[in-house]
């Protein structure tokens, strides 16, 4: 099921913004305080299923939903001239990129997408569950179109991600962050208002160069995935890394490593490159913070487990993993 809200704006300017995923009932729509008061007529949509804004699957193509949203504009009495912007994070950004070529969208911005659903490894395979057919982004997107995506160094599965979209589509790498990039642009000035409100003025969205380029990574990130999902599996705890991995790649790769010492037994090691993650001047994503948590905790460091546990529950208060392990060590702590 598809639900709508909309703000009344500048009728020359119409902004599309898909919400993300929410396991919470009856939550609000995506970026909807973040967007309110930018200079455009806007439409917030939200798939109250999670279903990726897909009716059927894995066809794709012009559907029920399409309808659905298309009316929804036209009730918005438009100006004949208007452009049509699609925005959203993860997977209300894909989405937006999904959605952009059906819809007539001038230009697209999203943040850490899945360009195909239902890889391993995924957040869509663990909600997308009635299908095991893999569906991409690519043959519905248009090279006429400005695609712009901001991914966090940090996350695996995006980067792997976004390294599979067509070179024409514009990825900004952001340091020392995550999956969650909106958190990371709030903290540092820019916000998800300032991004949009570029998007719709034509300002250059790549204002501060990546960290790294994605194409000069390609080949790297496609040989880590296989054995990324090895160890998402637990599978094997004993790669050789040194192999795939060179000095100065990005530390998400570190992480990988201090995931696979982990499993490995060696939590002091472990520990130490944790450490040097978290200890960044830039936004963590809230399981940086629980993994060094699990360290400390098995290393019987439990202050400082629950310390870093209660970071991780106010990023993401939702998890249930963050609230077990507090609740646990809260009464070891005294």
């Amino acid at each position: 099921m598809i639900l709508f809200d909309s703000i009344l704006g500048n009728k020359k300017k119409c902004v599309l913004v898909f919400s993300p995923l929410s396991t919470v009932k009856n939550s609000s729509f995506g970026w909807w305080k973040t967007l309110k008061s930018i200079d455009a007529t806007i439409l917030f949509i939200k798939d109250t299923e999670n279903k990726w804004y897909l009716d059927f699957y894995p066809d794709g193509g012009f559907n029920d939903f399409s309808k659905e949203i298309i009316n929804e504009i036209n009730k918005l009495n438009l100006d004949d001239d208007a452009k049509i912007f699609c925005v959203g994070p993860s997977m209300g950004g894909f989405a937006a990129f999904y959605y952009a070529k059906i819809l007539g969208a001038t230009s697209c911005f999203a943040t850490s997408i899945e360009e195909t659903l239902n890889l391993p490894g995924s957040i869509s395979t663990r909600h997308l569950k009635k299908s095991n057919c893999c569906f991409s982004l690519n043959k519905y997107l248009d090279n006429k179109i400005s695609y712009y995506l901001f991914v966090g160094e940090l996350d695996f599965f995006d980067l792997y991600s976004a390294s599979r979209l067509p070179d024409y589509v514009n990825i900004n790498v952001l340091p020392d962050t995550g999956h969650l990039v909106p958190n990371f642009l709030a903290n540092n000035s820019l916000g998800i208002s300032g991004v949009v409100n570029g998007l719709i003025g034509d300002w250059d969205l790549l204002y501060k160069r990546s960290p790294f380029a994605i194409s000069e990574f390609k080949e790297i990130i496609s040989k880590l995935y296989e054995p990324w999902v090895l160890n998402l599996d637990r599978k094997s705890s004993n790669y050789e890394w040194d192999n795939l991995i060179i000095e100065n790649y990005p530390r998400v790769f570190k992480f990988i490593i201090a995931k696979d010492l982990y499993f490995a037994n060696k939590k002091e090691e472990s520990l130490e490159i944790m450490l040097n993650i978290v200890n960044s001047q830039y936004f963590i994503d809230w399981d940086y913070y629980h993994f060094l948590g699990l360290i400390f905790r098995d290393l019987r460091r439990f202050d400082d487990a629950l310390h870093f546990f209660k970071k991780s529950e106010i990023l993401n208060p939702a998890a249930i993993a963050n609230s077990n392990q507090i609740e646990m060590l809260s009464k070891l702590v005294k």
